[in-house]
């Protein structure tokens, strides 16, 4: 709820920016407010999941927020004939919107079962788990909890993430932990960031120069992108994840070549396109979800 808070504060201070100051200021609070929001989702997914379907409700994450990239590529477009600063003021205003409503609607869903269990309040935490997993796995999932917090509900002493890679732990522990921080930071460094963010320069320098047709190639960014992570995260729970991590990371590689042959993208835009729509939706079929 407070990071929530925090991203419709910021996308306001954007909407209603008057100077730069202001417009990287609200973008810098909200930049806050989504962060933390993206870290304390997994985990309470995770919490709530049915450990059968848990990898394809993690990765509805992932799902909705390329579907909220693909919807503001579209609104870009829609509110282009409003001209400066009317687009991007109507723009944020939505997202604004948007993050209310989520701040609004965190006030039916249930509380976090560890957080509950950490604090004593047990029967509390069965109940979460009973809403969303139903009765015949709420004992399993439960003992499984109880053991994470501590014993029995009580709340745990330990915290943090030194214990994770404390010498306490058993090797195929601290294994897990090592492989979780590599692909954290190969999904961070593989620059698809940067390809989002930074798209429609791209296509600018890649020789589509009228403002119409970069937003309508930003449309189908969004699109292929919301469309392979929908297949990857359908997919999650079925040949597993370790399959769609390979497939996705080998077709990254062989999209990322593709940008080395000397001059192709200069005589012929639409190769370069192709080789973002490539880049991008190998991505999300794989590393994304």
């Amino acid at each position: 709820g407070i990071s929530a808070t925090i991203a419709t504060v910021g996308a306001s201070m954007m909407a209603a920016a008057s100077s730069f100051n202001m417009l990287f200021s609200g973008r810098m609070v909200t930049g806050i407010g989504v962060g933390a929001g993206l870290a304390q989702a997994p985990v309470y997914l995770a919490e709530l999941a049915p450990s059968r379907d848990r990898g394809f409700v993690v990765s509805q994450i992932e799902v909705f927020l390329n579907v909220g990239i693909f919807l503001g590529f579209v609104v870009g477009l829609l509110t282009r004939p409003l001209g400066s600063p009317l687009d991007f003021r109507a723009m944020f205003a939505l997202g604004a919107l948007l993050a209310l409503v989520l701040v609004v609607s965190l006030r039916f869903v249930p509380e976090s079962p560890r957080w509950l269990l950490s604090r004593g309040r047990v029967e509390e935490a069965r109940e979460a788990l009973t809403l969303t997993v139903g009765r015949e796995e709420v004992d399993k999932m439960f003992i499984e909890l109880s053991h994470e917090v501590g014993t029995s509900g009580h709340p745990s002493s330990a915290g943090g993430f030194a214990p994770a890679i404390g010498p306490e732990q058993p090797a195929a522990t601290l294994h897990s932990v090592w492989v979780a921080l590599a692909l954290a930071m190969s999904v961070s460094c593989c620059g698809i960031d940067a390809i989002t963010y930074y798209s429609a320069r791209i296509f600018e320098e890649a020789g589509i120069k009228n403002e119409f047709d970069r937003r309508l190639a930003l449309v189908l960014l969004g699109f292929v992108k919301t469309g392979m992570i929908i297949v990857g995260a359908g997919n999650v729970d079925v040949v597993g994840r370790k399959f769609l991590l390979i497939l996705s990371n080998a077709s990254m590689a062989a999209a990322g070549f593709l940008f080395l042959i000397p001059g192709l993208s200069a005589k012929n835009p639409s190769f370069c396109i192709a080789g973002v729509l490539c880049y991008a939706g190998s991505f999300s079929v794989g590393v994304g979800p």
